[in-house]
This record gives C-alpha cells, structure tokens and sequence, in this order.
C-alpha cells in the first residue's frame, strides 16, 4: 500500500491523540466497564489471533528492531474502542472510523520503529539519554498518567458517595484506569511508552533542524507580500479586505479613522422588524419603523447623554454606564468603510479633529453617538510582532521541509511490508503491500 507523507506526517502525532482518547467516559459504568464491553474477546474479528504474530515487517533489518506484532497494534486499538464506547467495530456506525484508525495505529507504529533507530545512529537515542533527560521523561509519564486518571474521578466520586476522601477518590480513579487498560491487554507502562518515544522523536527533529536560520530579507519579503495582498483585496472589495483580520493587520489605508462609540439600542423586537423589512426590499417600511422606535423618550435620553458629553463629561466613563453596543473598544473605520452601516461611517468622517463628538446619528441598530477617537496605523511596536510572527512561520515551514525530505529518506531506507488484510485494512486499487514508497 502506498502512504502518502501526509499520512506518515500526521501518525506521528499519534502519541497526542492515544493521550487524550481516555476523555470519553460518559457511558462507562461498573467501575470503568464500557457497557456491551466486557474483554479483548468481545470483538469477534479479532478472535483467535496470535498477539506474537508479525503484522509488519522490513525484509533484511533485524527482527526485534523493527518487527510490529499483532499484539503491540491490538493494544492501543483496543484501548481506542474502549474510550470510545465502541462495542462493535464492523458495525456500519463505526466500520469507516475504526478502519481509519486502525491505519494511523500501523503507521505510526512502523514508523516509530524506523525514527528510533534513526535516532541510535545519530547519538540521540534511548541508549543516550542522560540522568536529566530521564526525569524529564518520568514527569511527563506522571503528569500524562494522572491526566487519564483525571477522566475517572467523576465516576469514582459517583460510586464512592459524598463521603469518600481524595485519597478514596485517587485510588479508585487509579483502579478504574487499570482495569480499562487491562481490558485492552495493556499495563500503565503503555505511560512510559509512549512518553519515551515521543521525548526520542522531538529530540530527533531538534537535532535535524538545529542549524536552520531565517533571514531578514526572508521577513520582509513576506511582509511585502502581504501588504501588497492588501492593497488588492482594498482595490477589488472593500469588505473582503476588512472581514480579513491578517490583511487588516499588516496594511492600514491613509486616511483611517477609529471611532468610539456609544449606542442606545433599539429593542430586539425592533430590530428584527426593521431587518425584515430591509430583507424584503422595503426600505420605506424599515425607516418608518425605526422613525417611531426613536420616540421621545428615546430621544431625550440621547440628547441628555450629547448634552453631558458637550459640557466635557468624560466621554470614556459615559460610554461605561450608557454604551449598549457590548463592546467599549474603538474600530477601526477605513474612508468610504463598506463594513459598517452607512450612518455610522458617515458619522466619524464627520468631524475634523481628534477627540470631537459627532451629532447622533440614527441606524437600523438604534442612535450611534461617536467620537472620533484617533487615527489608525500599524505601528513599529505591532510591525515589530508581525515580523516575529512571520519569521516563526518562515521557520516552522523550513523545519517542516527539512523534516519532510528526512522522512521520506527514511522510509525509502527502511521499506515496511504489512499484513493489511489481517488489519482489516483496504487496500487502494493497485497499491503495493508495502507502507512507505511515493
């Protein structure tokens, strides 16, 4: 079968997703029992089957390096079907899920095999780690350990009763993961494991992508592209430019205003009346309705707050007690703004210089009282962070190629051979029985 590095990419992360997959205990009852689930023997497909049969092997390399047997697959499918709730994986609920993951369990299998050994060769193998290494793994083993007996502690609290003690509680939290694991063939050394192995792998990638460097060029000549991809998204659609918070970021048209604003809203009801009618077409209606939603009780509410903020009433503090917008932060209003209502736009170009008021303004939301607040632009303080952002980006893809070109050389060096219709796995059509080859 041919794996795409897509694949092999993503089964890496395996470890992660085995860690979390004790999050679902919902249905389990009996002390950590999954209902319909008793043993390993429960899921008939798997009867009978040798756990020391070999399920992948690579032809010429040494068998105890880098042999799978059924046995080591089976375990962590088996705990998947538990945490999960799945009673039957052939089922057609699950059939198409369990298979796929079936697949990341053999891929990742093999190719945790293929990076231990590569990580032997270059000196940052099991073999080399060091005292302080160790305990790093021994913390993560804890902490990953106590994170799946966290899963347990409602049940254990519910079986218990209100008077058990933590330590009750922790013991039998302890107890319930133990015996989930046992139903699955596996001990809590699967902890050690899977933390020893991906401790290995992130040493290895450290190790392979330790001298990469970014260059200033490389940032700007990104920034610049951006920028440029704002200006064209400007150009061509005004809202596609300002519903995009990266494009927004990066590049700020001349003449950009920030308006803070207070909104004495017009009732729920109102609105919705208002939008359906503009819905319909009928504008004539939707500014009737909202000519008489501003009555004059409405009315002498905005101009009492206008009146406080012209005797020089702070407008921040008015806007703390009045503001019914949600939110008392500015926005940011681009010239001829297709974002915003046309009164609201309107209304902060209004005005002349900073800190002025313009009159209220009414919109299907109700009476905008703005202020025009200051003028936006990116600043060397937010460059500066959008340069440190992309250069993390440029980065991380230089190590993601760097990575990729060494996994492929890799499995081309170490070409697994594997029993996928023992796994129950579908070939695609005219693939070879072999995991890894482009």
């Amino acid at each position: 079968m041919k794996k795409k590095l897509s694949a092999l990419l993503a089964s890496a992360l395996l470890i992660a997703t085995l860690s979390g997959c004790g999050n679902t205990n919902d249905n389990k009852t009996d002390g950590g029992t999954v209902a319909g689930v008793t043993d390993s023997n429960s899921y008939a497909t798997w009867n009978g089957i040798d756990r020391n049969k070999v399920v992948a092997h690579i032809e010429g390399q040494d068998s105890e390096k880098f042999d799978v047997t059924f046995g080591e697959f089976y375990g962590e499918y088996l705990y998947y079907l538990l945490s999960y709730n799945i009673s039957d994986d052939m089922s057609a609920t699950y059939k198409d899920q369990c298979e796929s993951f079936r697949e990341e369990i053999i891929t990742y299998l093999t190719f945790e095999k293929i990076f231990l050994e590569v990580a032997e060769e270059k000196g940052c193998g099991i073999s080399s780690l060091t005292d302080e290494e160790k305990e790093i793994i021994n913390t993560n083993i804890e902490t990953t350990k106590n994170n799946f007996i966290s899963n347990y502690t409602s049940m254990a609290k519910e079986e218990l009763g209100e008077g058990a003690s933590e330590d009750e509680i922790l013991n039998r939290s302890t107890e319930m993961l133990v015996n989930d694991l046992a139903r699955a063939e596996l001990t809590t050394d699967i902890f050690e494991k899977w933390e020893t192995n991906n401790f290995i792998q992130e040493k290895l990638l450290k190790l392979l992508t330790k001298d990469i460097t970014v260059s200033d060029s490389d940032v700007e000549a990104m920034y610049n592209d951006y920028v440029e991809m704002a200006k064209k998204a400007l150009e061509a659609d005004k809202v596609s430019y300002e519903m995009d918070s990266t494009l927004t970021l990066v590049y700020v048209p001349d003449g950009t205003r920030l308006a803070d604003q207070i909104l004495v809203m017009f009732d729920e009801e109102t609105r919705n009346k208002i939008k359906e009618a503009r819905t319909a077409g009928n504008d004539a209606e939707a500014d009737k309705i909202r000519e008489e939603a501003y009555n004059a009780e409405m009315q002498e509410k905005v101009n009492s707050i206008y009146a406080l903020i012209e005797s020089g009433s702070d407008f921040d503090k008015l806007q703390e007690t009045y503001n019914e917008d949600g939110a008392n932060d500015p926005y940011p209003v681009i010239p001829g703004s297709a974002l915003y209502v046309p009164e609201f736009t309107e209304a902060i170009f209004s005005v002349d210089n900073i800190g002025d008021v313009a009159e209220p303004v009414i919109s299907d939301y109700g009476v905008h009282i703005i202020k025009y607040a200051g003028d936006e632009t990116v600043t060397e303080e937010e460059k500066a962070e959008i340069y440190a952002s992309m250069e993390s980006f440029i980065l991380d893809q230089k190590k993601t190629g760097i990575q990729q070109e060494a996994y492929e050389e890799w499995t081309e060096r170490f070409p697994y051979t594997v029993d996928y219709a023992l796994l129950q796995i579908t070939l695609d059509a005219g693939a070879e029985d072999a995991i890894i080859s482009e």
